[in-house]
């Protein structure tokens, strides 16, 4: 070794690590093998259940928002106005028979009774059932009121499903905006106040000046 050899000799420790490993043979490694296996089929097994459940438990909910609404139009029917219908008429017949002059006025009268109107649907969802309409997007809905409604309901087989995600309701919250949109006052195509005011209520109000023209042919 030169003299410049032994000038760097020693100055730096050499770092070695050694690794141990612990292998399991023979019958301990087949039966942690076989243990692996099993717990990963319940965790597959365990997934396609809350699957399976998940889309019962959506449709038990739907189920439950249709009855909600039902009861709420039933409140709508009660509470709205015969003047605001005749208003809503009169408007209609008007924009019908508008010419080109009059068109954009008639119709932006028509169009500020159907705002009205569709405000009304939907002041009707919380008027009738505060409580209910409050908790129908919430983790209520899934720990309490589904619960609840499904015992009213003679369906006491369905509650076990339910009760799956009591500690999950959180699974459901990207549906609860999505129902929550029927529910809008805005003028957009899934809005329970747009079908009715901008779709079936148009309908009737031709169905009744049909009627009438009726009436008018036979009188003569």
């Amino acid at each position: 070794m030169g003299a410049f050899d032994q000038e760097f000799w020693g100055l730096y420790s050499l770092q070695k690590t050694l690794r141990f490993e612990l292998k399991p043979v023979g019958e301990t490694a087949s039966f942690i093998e076989d243990f692996k296996n099993e717990g990963l089929k319940q965790v597959v097994s365990d997934d396609e259940k809350r699957a399976q459940d998940y889309q019962k438990v959506k449709e038990i909910i739907d189920d439950y928002h249709r009855d909600f609404i039902e009861e709420s139009l039933a409140y709508f029917t009660e509470h709205v106005t015969k003047n605001d219908l005749e208003q809503a008429f009169d408007a209609y017949k008007t924009l019908k028979s508008a010419n080109v002059e009059e068109r954009e006025k008639t119709l932006k009268n028509w169009e500020s009774i159907q705002k009205n109107l569709r405000e009304q649907v939907v002041k009707c969802f919380s008027e009738s059932n505060k409580t209910r309409f409050s908790r129908i997007d919430k983790k209520e809905l899934i720990k309490e009121d589904l619960i609840n409604w499904l015992v009213a309901q003679n369906r006491k087989d369905e509650i076990p499903t339910v009760e799956t995600f009591s500690n999950f309701t959180t699974y459901f919250t990207g549906f609860h905006e999505n129902r929550r949109n029927i529910y809008s006052k805005d003028a957009h195509a899934t809005a329970i106040s747009f079908r009715l005011i901008h779709e079936n209520l148009p309908k009737f109000f031709d169905n009744v000046l049909s009627f009438q023209k009726l009436q008018d042919v036979n009188r003569h």
